[in-house]
């Protein structure tokens, strides 16, 4: 059978993946396949789920503007994010390509890392009209961002948060691999005065990195006190500066920083400044080191996780919840990893 999408081996366009070629290839009727991708009622979910699959396997690409004209869909999915940094670009990239491949486009929009501003995004992108939300809040513990969630019509999908109250599809990250993996690895050197700079518990990965080391310190025998631990309400260089003269003060031997770029780069500076060298005075730990830094020496170890993976998996929950509105909401996770490198060594001993 000639192939549905795509060029022609003879350099001609091939004709689009048809409702018919759906029909065909799920088993079913093309009247059911059409009121599925028209997202009309009266399907059962699991053959909803089942043809959105199938569309999306052959490469099937929705006439938007007929579509919009009978459904009142704009096409559209709203992204929310912090701030636009290598994470979330990443993020944002994954994502719109696999919208763009159901015929959808992506809007992104960023908040600066204030919950004040999220409220107003919000509710600005579901005004307008937007299918779907894809949401990384600053804070997931808003009660003004909870209320809202319950009045808006488009659909929701959360970014490694939890809102209270909410049932939506999420994307998680399972913190566990990475940190407990590093806080192993430090502690095989010699470690035992580990210190962790983390988000604050406004947001689920504030409240799941100091979970996770503080586990893999008891497992070790080890007693992670309070002062071990600077959670940073804002990301920026001068704010990454001051967690590490507080970790200092405490007489640590090793940092890991679980925070955006621009605040491990404040501990970069801030160690420099201080004639702090990497690893024989201080072994530190980032996360997700950015490719452009993985090119100096020291090389820094890094907890890290696939954020491309993450807006793929949104993505994909975006488009089979606005296929059926229904179905359960589901959670999917994505792990984390330890990869050392140069800025670890066993602790220097006085």
């Amino acid at each position: 059978m000639a192939p549905v999408n795509g060029n022609d081996p003879n350099g001609g366009r091939q004709r689009g993946v048809t409702i018919i070629d759906i029909a065909r290839a799920a088993g079913i009727s093309k009247t059911t396949v059409s009121r599925v991708l028209n997202g009309e009622a009266g399907v059962a979910p699991a053959t909803r789920t089942h043809v959105t699959e199938v569309a999306a396997r052959l490469g099937y690409r929705a006439n938007t503007a007929a579509r919009s004209l009978r459904t009142r869909s704009s096409a559209l999915v709203g992204f929310l994010v912090p701030h636009l940094n290598e994470v979330f670009s990443q993020q944002a990239e994954r994502l719109s390509l696999e919208l763009r491949h159901h015929g959808v486009d992506l809007v992104i929009s960023t908040s600066d890392w204030d919950p004040v501003a999220e409220v107003e995004i919000v509710e600005r992108m579901a005004s307008r009209g937007v299918d779907a939300l894809v949401l990384s809040l600053t804070s997931d513990r808003n009660p003004d961002v909870a209320r809202l969630l319950k009045t808006i019509d488009p659909a929701l999908v959360l970014l490694d948060r939890e809102v209270r109250g909410i049932a939506a599809d999420t994307v998680l990250t399972d913190q566990s691999g990475g940190v407990e993996g590093a806080v192993a690895h430090l502690v095989e050197l010699g470690h035992e005065r580990i210190g962790l700079i983390s988000m604050t518990d406004v947001n689920r990965p504030g409240r799941e990195v100091p979970a996770a080391w503080r586990r893999a310190g008891e497992r070790a025998g080890l007693d992670f006190g309070p002062e071990l631990n600077v959670a940073l309400p804002r990301f920026d260089a001068a704010s990454g500066a001051s967690a590490t003269g507080r970790l200092l003060a405490a007489d640590v031997t090793a940092v890991i920083a679980c925070v955006p770029e621009a605040a491990i780069a404040g501990v970069l500076f801030d160690l420099r400044d201080r004639g702090v060298s990497i690893p024989g005075d201080l072994s530190l730990v980032g996360y997700h080191e950015p490719v452009l830094a993985s090119a100096k020496e020291p090389r820094i170890a890094a907890i890290t996780r696939d954020y491309g993976e993450m807006g793929v998996i949104a993505g994909r929950l975006a488009i089979t919840r606005l296929a059926n509105r229904d179905q359960r909401p589901r959670i999917e996770t994505v792990g984390t990893g330890f990869v050392p490198a140069s800025s670890t060594a066993p602790p220097r001993r006085s």
